[in-house]
């Protein structure tokens, strides 16, 4: 998790604590060197006294870039002329500062503050970040990602202070409907089993976790099954005479190798002269009266906050079903689609949403951004997106493998 956010949401007893174990570092306008993740605290005062008046003066501060001075490009720091909105404001170029290089933390040092000396920094980080994924609508995304997407309205040159919704709205509002649009285009197929249905039997399972849709289908059993073998199975029979068509008697079996008639299903028959042509006409006719008096039935239940699949079938047998997911995880996407698919999307519903609030002001106004610039952009992108999204193969991605192949 962020650290800084962790800390913007403690306690001011615990971030003068994290100072105080980290190692009560002081800095003032003497300071050269500002390292990334150090929290400290301000001394404002010009005499070395830690006296003074300043805005900043004893605050809590958290270093979220290194800053070195070399009087060059970062010069040092007048702690004593800089204000909070000067510190935090994205533009702020005061005395070499490109920011954010600092955080201002909601937390004043004291003389009355009583460090508790047993306090270890970041114990409920774990805690904090459930907080942060809740705020973000249950979503996972890394801030080097999001800040990539976000490059279509200006970062890095913008900031989360610069722009009208701030980073948990963007992840929750935008970001999320893009990961569920990818989703349907795209969803994550985990393929479960369920054991032997009987004919005409129902079933009612419930929805896994981020499953949204299923695909039930049937297999007829065939073979042992468990450690019961063929005596346990209902259709022992038809895997027995199964067997023995399918050896064509020239390996023998546990139910023995069968009589075989060269050219002839059985003695006697007069026919075409193959006899596995037969067989296998024999069993396209089987299948086709079961195809006939086939009856499948799937339909989606939500009950209690859950969602179920029921359903039953005419022919039974095991049934498996092809649960169709979502992930709340960015990188749980496929690198392939990131930039093609993933990222376009993500981008688009930005834009509209950022267009849609920009088009409420008047475009009268100087300084006003234009909001038709950003719904051109989104039609371009939502333009090469189609023939992409076209061209997916939702149907093959279902279709049921019942055997061969890989």
């Amino acid at each position: 998790m962020d650290e800084f956010k962790y800390l913007l949401q403690s306690s001011e007893e615990e971030i003068l604590n994290t100072w105080n174990a980290l190692g009560q570092i002081t800095v003032d306008k003497n300071t050269k060197i500002y390292n990334r993740g150090s929290v400290v605290r301000v001394d404002a005062s010009l005499d070395g006294t830690r006296v003074s008046g300043a805005p900043l003066h004893n605050k809590i501060v958290y270093i979220q870039e290194d800053y070195r001075v070399d009087n060059k490009t970062k010069f040092p720091i007048r702690w004593d002329e800089l204000t909070a909105d000067d510190v935090e404001g994205i533009h702020a170029a005061i005395q070499g500062i490109q920011l954010p290089y600092f955080g201002i933390l909601p937390a004043k040092w004291n003389g009355g503050f009583l460090p508790d000396n047993n306090f270890i920094p970041y114990t409920s980080i774990e805690e904090g970040y459930l907080t942060k994924v809740a705020a973000y609508g249950g979503i996972n995304i890394s801030d080097d990602e999001l800040e990539t997407i976000l490059t279509i309205i200006g970062f890095p040159f913008a900031n989360f202070e610069d722009i009208e919704y701030s980073k948990e709205q963007i992840v929750k509002y935008m970001i999320r409907p893009a990961m569920q649009r990818y989703y349907t285009f795209r969803p994550i197929i985990r393929e479960e089993g369920y054991g032997n249905i009987a004919q005409g039997n129902a079933f009612d399972i419930e929805f896994p976790e981020n499953a949204y849709g299923c695909v039930p289908y049937y297999c007829v059993p065939g073979g042992a099954t468990g450690g019961g073998g063929q005596s346990m199975n209902p259709f022992s029979f038809f895997g027995e005479r199964q067997m023995a068509m399918g050896r064509m008697g020239t390996v023998s079996n546990r139910y023995g190798g069968g009589l075989r008639y060269r050219n002839k299903m059985v003695p006697g028959f007069v026919g075409t002269a193959d006899s596995q042509t037969n067989m296998v006409d024999a069993l396209m006719a089987q299948q086709g009266m079961l195809n006939v008096f086939r009856r499948e039935h799937y339909s989606k239940v939500k009950e209690n906050g859950k969602l179920y699949a029921r359903g039953y079938s005419t022919i039974g047998g095991n049934l498996n079903i092809k649960w169709l997911c979502w992930s709340p995880n960015w990188d749980d996407i496929d690198f392939d689609d990131l930039e093609p698919i993933a990222r376009p999307m993500a981008r688009s519903e930005v834009l509209r949403n950022f267009n849609i609030l920009r088009s409420l002001c008047k475009t009268d106004v100087a300084g006003q951004l234009d909001p038709a610039i950003l719904k051109e952009t989104r039609t371009e992108i939502e333009t090469d997106l189609k023939p992409i999204l076209n061209s997916i193969g939702l149907t093959g991605q279902l279709a049921v493998a019942r055997g061969g192949g890989n």
